[in-house]
């Protein structure tokens, strides 16, 4: 799966919690909206931890613009 977040900086603060509960992730570029040519900052999960992502995200105050299955 791809979480899409608003920048970098969001993406890498939930990678980190992620890191520390033990979840792996990939940082990934990928367009803002599909179909859209313009780029974005994304995480790139299992879906099996998709509601510790959010979960981390909601924790840090960092929005989610949105979820891709691949």
């Amino acid at each position: 799966m791809i979480v899409l977040f608003r920048s970098v900086t969001s993406s890498l603060r939930v990678k980190k919690i992620l890191e520390q509960r033990g979840i792996k992730s990939k940082s990934v570029q990928t367009t803002k909206n599909p179909g859209i040519p313009s780029c974005g900052h994304a995480l790139k999960i299992d879906e099996e931890y998709l509601d510790d992502v959010r979960a981390a995200a909601e924790g840090a105050g960092v929005y989610i613009k949105g979820v891709y299955r691949e």
